[in-house]
């Protein structure tokens, strides 16, 4: 499909064994995809697939539930543990300043690297991201949480202590 002056692909699968042909499925969509963009010189755009019948067969089950099991299952981390889980790249610094939420990235030894500074929780984090600022996505989804925090409490003018819960008019957030 030419959308846009690039070269979208949309495929649809009648019946679609996920499990071990899903992915090399798509490769394939995504070479084909290629190959057209190089033919016509157009850019490649999205690549989109839709299985009618997603499906694993019975005898790939316990493969499967192997994977899904597997052995990196039992060590993740359903919280954030910031004495465990320090991001080599530093910490984050999350205060208000005003209705100003000022994000600073500090180095591990306590060098100040980076000062984002905005009203939006989701600017700010957009921002970190960006410049690739964190090196573990768990860290990002913390700060994340904790962006959100504060401009809420900026919103409501009550106080924010970072990592430390919000307290909303008698609820803990």
């Amino acid at each position: 499909m030419l959308a846009d002056e690039k070269i979208h692909l949309f495929a649809v699968f009648r019946s679609h064994d996920i499990f071990k042909s899903g992915i090399s499925n798509a490769f394939g969509l995504l070479g084909l995809q290629q190959y057209i963009s190089e033919q016509t010189g157009l850019p490649r755009g999205k690549l989109s697939i839709m299985s009618n019948a997603a499906h694993i067969y019975e005898e790939d089950w316990a493969m499967a539930e192997e994977i899904v099991q597997s052995k990196w299952h039992d060590h993740i981390q359903p919280r954030f543990d910031e004495l465990m889980d320090i991001d080599p790249r530093g910490i984050v610094i999350i205060r208000l300043d005003g209705s100003a939420i000022i994000a600073t990235l500090r180095s591990p030894d306590g060098k100040e690297l980076y000062t984002e500074k905005g009203t939006r929780a989701k600017e700010i984090i957009l921002q970190l991201a960006k410049r690739n600022l964190l090196s573990q996505p768990d860290h990002y989804a913390d700060i994340a949480i904790e962006l959100v925090k504060a401009e809420i409490a900026a919103k409501l003018n009550i106080p924010y202590v970072q990592d430390k819960p919000l307290r909303v008019q008698g609820c803990l957030v």
